[in-house]
């Protein structure tokens, strides 16, 4: 009876072992986990979009370009209006908690505006338009908090920083609504007036589709608030914006839950 009695003990410690060994592993695999570093990088997305510049004269260039025909009874008008751009880069995001993270981006961006001046003499009406296409390289760095049950939603707030690349000037001239004169193309090279470097305040919202355990398709709208002219002269310009983009954004595999 003894030895039935060993036997039984005996098959129930070789089998409570390797469930035992499997629990410890598990425990010591959470604990590591739980623990170990956070990666510096989360995730990683692909950018793509549409621009589009909020220009605006701050120096009266505008209103002295009027005044300066007054005198002749002429009526004259300088106007800026905006124009569709297109952005494309890359992006690294930090993941601070559950819903923080910080995001930092390189932006490829084609972007611009176009000036139009209007002199309006008895029978002979001038205009002369100024289209230009600008490139930069957008720098920016923006922590983002992501809202609601399963963290769809998200606003953000930080700081942009631009690089001026080139410029592409199209210049067209109208009498008495024919054209009669153009220049496309010029002054590709030295972008004469623009000013190299300027920021801009960012706040934004985005909306996240999971397509899987890693991977999401994510819409954002931006509202860039410009610091500092783009443009120097003949008159000061300055210039709002609004990004509108979709990223496709991968989580790290390797990050901790």
């Amino acid at each position: 009876m003894k030895i039935i009695y060993l036997c039984v003990l005996l098959i129930c410690f070789v089998l409570q072992t390797p469930l035992w060994a499997q629990k410890k592993d598990s425990l010591m695999r959470a604990n590591l986990q739980k623990y170990a570093p956070k990666k510096i990088v989360s995730s990683i997305s692909i950018i793509v979009g549409y621009a589009l510049l909020l220009p605006y004269e701050t120096t009266g260039y505008a209103e002295n370009f009027k005044q300066f025909f007054q005198p002749e009874g002429i009526d004259a008008s300088f106007q800026i209006k905006n124009k569709f751009g297109t952005v494309a880069g890359l992006a690294v995001f930090h993941s601070f908690g559950k819903r923080w993270e910080l995001g930092a981006r390189l932006l490829y961006e084609r972007k611009g505006y176009v000036t139009i001046e209007e002199i309006n003499r008895p029978g002979n009406y001038l205009k002369y338009q100024y289209e230009f296409s600008d490139k930069y390289l957008t720098f920016s760095f923006v922590p983002s908090l992501a809202i609601g049950k399963e963290k769809k939603f998200n606003i953000s707030a930080g700081f942009l920083y631009n690089y001026f690349l080139q410029s592409r000037t199209d210049f067209s001239q109208f009498v008495n609504g024919i054209q009669t004169h153009s220049n496309l193309g010029f002054n590709t090279r030295s972008g004469s007036g623009k000013v190299k470097f300027n920021g801009s305040v960012v706040i934004g919202a985005g909306y996240a589709v999971s397509l899987n355990d890693k991977d999401k398709l994510c819409f954002q709208l931006q509202y860039n608030h410009g610091i500092g002219e783009i443009y120097a002269y003949p008159g000061e310009v300055k210039s709002n914006g609004i990004v509108l983009s979709v990223e496709f954004k991968r989580k790290n595999k390797h990050i901790n839950k």
